[in-house]
C-alpha cells in the first residue's frame, strides 16, 4: 500500500519529472494523501509512521525535518508512534550539516578510551564497520584508502560496532589497518541512540573542529568524491 501512495506522488509530479523521493516535498506530499485516503486508524498510523522514520533517515535539513515532524504529530494518533519518531527526529537533526557530531566515547587499539572530538584533527570521514560482515569491512577499507591517496588532507577514521574488543583488535593486525584510524564503539547504547547505527550505514564528512559538513552520505556514492572537493574548495 506504501507503493501505491508513492505512486500516486510521482503521478502529480509528472511522468518525465526528475523527483527526488528523498526530499520534503515528496515525503510530506505522501503522508498528506495518507492522512486524507486512509480511514483505519491503525493503518494510517501504520503507514505515517514508516514514511516518516524513512524521511528522516535520509533528510538533510534541520527546519524541515522539524516541519515534517510537527506535522506528523498531528496525522498520527498513536502517542507511541509519535514518541518513537520524536526520538528519531531530534537525533537526526542533530546530524545536520552544522551541527557538531555527537560525543561519543571510543576505545582505541590500545584499550583507552577516547571521545569522538577528540581524535578529530584535520578535515575527517568516519565511516562504520563490523567484522560480521567480511566484505563490507573489506570494500569500505579498500575504499577508504583509495580515497585517502586521492586526498590526504582528510582522516578516515573507520569506527566498529562490535562489541568483542579483541576479535576486532585481531582483525585490525591480521588485515594490516592503521590501529591510529582504527576505533571501536566503547557504549553501544549511547552511540546507536546519537548516532543511528541501526538505521545509517554510511558516512559523516566532518570540518577539522568535529562539525558536521555532510551526515548522512556513503563512500561509494558517485559524487562522493564531489562533496569532498566541494569542502576543501570551500
Amino acid at each position: 500500500m506504501n507503493r501505491y501512495f508513492e505512486n500516486m506522488v510521482f503521478s502529480e509530479y509528472g511522468i518525465n519529472s526528475n523527483v527526488d523521493r528523498n526530499s520534503f516535498d515528496f515525503n510530506f506530499r505522501k503522508i498528506q494523501l495518507i492522512d486524507s485516503m486512509v480511514t483505519s486508524d491503525t493503518l494510517k498510523n501504520s503507514l505515517l509512521r514508516y514514511n516518516a522514520l524513512w524521511y528522516l533517515i535520509n533528510a538533510t535539513d534541520a527546519k524541515e525535518e522539524g516541519k515534517f515532524f510537527e506535522e506528523f504529530s498531528k496525522m498520527n494518533t498513536d502517542k507511541k508512534h509519535v514518541e518513537e519518531v520524536g526520538k528519531m527526529s531530534e537525533a537526526t537533526i542533530k546530524l545536520t550539516p552544522g551541527n557538531t557530531i555527537p560525543n561519543v566515547a571510543l576505545v582505541n587499539t590500545e584499550n583507552v578510551v577516547k571521545d569522538l572530538l577528540s581524535v578529530i584533527k584535520a578535515p575527517t570521514v568516519i565511516y562504520f564497520w563490523s567484522g560480521q560482515s567480511p566484505t563490507h569491512y573489506k570494500n569500505i577499507h579498500n575504499r577508504s584508502a583509495e580515497l585517502k591517496s586521492k586526498y590526504p588532507e582528510y582522516d578516515f577514521l573507520g569506527i566498529n560496532t562490535d562489541t568483542h574488543y579483541k576479535k576486532w583488535r585481531q582483525t585490525i593486525i591480521n588485515s594490516s589497518y592503521n590501529p591510529a584510524q582504527e576505533f571501536q564503539i566503547e557504549n553501544m547504547n549511547d552511540a546507536e541512540k546519537k548516532l543511528l547505527l541501526k538505521y545509517i550505514n554510511g558516512a559523516i564528512i566532518l570540518d577539522k573542529n568535529g562539525v558536521i559538513l555532510e551526515g548522512k552520505t556513503n563512500m561509494f556514492n558517485a559524487n562522493f568524491e564531489e562533496l569532498l572537493l566541494g569542502f576543501l574548495n570551500k
